[in-house]
């Protein structure tokens, strides 16, 4: 299910309505959640992490692609991954260490000193990326969903999306040219897509296209059972780091 489409259990809205503090996507990002965080007992303080002025506006898919459209759009056609972008998830990050701080004074010293350390940690990822996405054979990052258009805006990469191609069809003749056509003119030679899209999927558009496949991953969600293992945000960044860099063809 993609985020976007996400509904409350009856068990979470009985949790938000004894919460101190509630940290959402707003914007229509996730119409369920908002209509919940908006029926919440005015003693909660609801923070909306999409309440900034940063929103782009989302890619267009590859001009001749068509099919289903990607319902991950804001109104006025605002892109909301903004998460996917490093130094913006900081943002987002010390909107969370400021309602914290706010709904907890006590423990305002723990909350910064874990939120500084975390901070850190992000500061080296965006390093990280610039760094390694400094030199490549191509800066067009021909991607399944739209997903990655911020972190492209950071790191000075395009994105070009195949959004319109359901990940439930294959793709159509006309389809298949328009992306060989992005591919062969910017030297693309890696087609990235989600690991939600089928496999084959992916194999058909490949096939077609002389181009080779990788996953990328839009942070929309991430099981208990990866947390209890240590997945988080940075380890996910770090994969996508290195599928980009090798599927970009990156030197440094």
């Amino acid at each position: 299910m993609s985020p976007h489409d996400a509904e409350p259990t009856p068990q979470s809205i009985a949790a938000l309505q004894g919460a101190s503090v509630a940290f959402y996507l707003g914007s229509d990002f996730q119409p369920q959640v908002q209509r919940a965080v908006d029926a919440l007992p005015d003693d909660v303080v609801a923070i909306d992490l999409l309440e900034v002025d940063s929103l782009r506006t989302i890619d267009s898919p590859i001009p001749g692609v068509v099919g289903e459209v990607d319902g991950e759009v804001l109104a006025g056609g605002r892109d909301p991954h903004m998460w996917v972008d490093p130094v913006l998830f900081s943002e987002m990050v010390r909107g969370i260490q400021d309602g914290l701080v706010a709904a907890n004074p006590g423990c305002a010293d723990a909350i910064n000193a874990n939120a500084e350390a975390y901070l850190a940690d992000l500061a080296q990822l965006d390093e990280d990326f610039v760094s390694a996405l400094a030199t490549c054979e191509t800066r067009t990052l021909v991607t399944s969903h739209a997903a990655f258009g911020y972190l492209a805006d950071r790191y000075g990469l395009k994105q070009a999306p195949i959004a319109g191609i359901s990940p439930e069809q294959e793709p159509n003749a006309q389809s298949l040219r328009a992306v060989a056509e992005v591919a062969r003119a910017d030297g693309v030679k890696t087609v990235f897509f989600e690991e939600l899209v089928p496999p084959d999927l992916a194999e058909v558009v490949a096939s077609e296209i002389g181009a080779q496949t990788a996953a990328l991953d839009p942070v929309e969600g991430l099981p208990s059972d990866a947390v209890a293992e240590g997945e988080s945000y940075v380890s996910i960044q770090r994969r996508n780091l290195d599928a980009l860099r090798q599927g970009l063809g990156c030197t440094a």
